[in-house]
């Protein structure tokens, strides 16, 4: 539909290039999918043709550290117009060019570049173009990059709960170092277990808008969050996780740790119990466990 102009470009015989790739260098993030689309005015007219990168969105990706490749860039004839923050302002916020890698191409011939390149002439054209532009943005990038946040923040929470229920299972079945320790985990616990409930339920809203249209930007980004969690189809996005083997809920007197101590009165249980509390308290959970196993092993052997 429009020509692309290409311009060869040799440097000492070697010829330049964009240096934009699917992966970009110290990112958590990939761009593995294309989208394009064309930006019309109301009443349908192009302004302008766009292309942008397709990740999960963990992220903004804006640093040296990336390359300064990030940003959506401004074209005409192929040549860019201004730089990477030269499109920042039609973003909801500030940091949300940063989510994206691609280009917009006016198509517009009324639309003149200033004297320093940075950006247009201010005229009726412009006026025009900004409007389409920042709708499109509005209605299309804005939602995508902030649904894809909502997305990997929704699997984060249940992921979340997951580690919790398997940490208090082990603690269920070795022993809590207290019984102040099995009330704040399950406490932890049943937070967490709402939070992982809701989390579905945005997940599932987020599926079904992406199946409504299987190449839309949505659909591509679901479906590489779905690669990457190494999920087979869009509904075994909700793995559940695995059922505890006990139920924090239904009171039973904990298994502490001390009760393996029956070489010591109950009166020495209780304290043992309460330095135990007192390290996890003060101490990095990491080292705080690997102390209180290593005084427990101890003590397990004292006559």
């Amino acid at each position: 539909m429009f020509r692309l102009h290409r311009y060869e470009i040799f440097c000492n015989g070697k010829k330049l290039c964009r240096p934009y790739s699917t992966f970009i260098k110290a990112n958590a993030d990939e761009f593995r999918d294309v989208q394009t689309d064309l930006i019309k005015t109301p009443d349908g007219k192009i302004v302008a043709w766009i292309w942008f990168g397709i990740s999960c969105f963990k992220a903004t990706m804006r640093g040296k550290k990336y390359g300064g490749l990030v940003g959506l860039r401004l074209r005409q004839f192929n040549i860019e117009i201004g730089g990477e923050h030269t499109l920042d302002k039609f973003f909801k916020e500030q940091r949300g060019n940063g989510y994206f890698i691609g280009e917009v191409h006016v198509v517009d011939k009324r639309l003149i570049p200033n004297s320093r390149r940075d950006y247009f002439v201010e005229n009726d054209a412009l006026v025009e173009f900004e409007r389409a532009l920042k709708h499109y943005i509005e209605w299309n990038l804005d939602k995508l990059y902030r649904t894809g946040s909502e997305l990997n923040s929704a699997f984060n929470r249940i992921n979340k709960f997951s580690e919790l229920k398997n940490e208090y299972d082990r603690k269920n079945r070795q022993g809590f170092t207290s019984k102040k320790e099995q009330e704040t985990l399950e406490l932890e616990l049943e937070t967490a277990k709402k939070k992982a409930d809701d989390s579905e339920k945005t997940i599932l809203k987020v599926v079904d808008r992406a199946e409504q249209n299987e190449r839309s930007p949505l659909k591509k980004m679901v479906r590489l969050i779905q690669k990457e969690r190494d999920l087979e189809n869009d509904r075994t996005f909700l793995q559940a996780a695995p059922e505890s083997e006990s139920d924090p809920n239904k009171k039973v007197r904990a298994k502490l740790l001390v009760d393996e101590l029956s070489n010591l009165k109950k009166s020495e249980r209780k304290l043992v119990s309460l330095i135990y509390d007192i390290i996890r308290d003060n101490l990095g959970a990491d080292i705080s466990e690997a102390l209180i196993k290593n005084i427990h092993a101890e003590l397990k052997v004292q006559k």
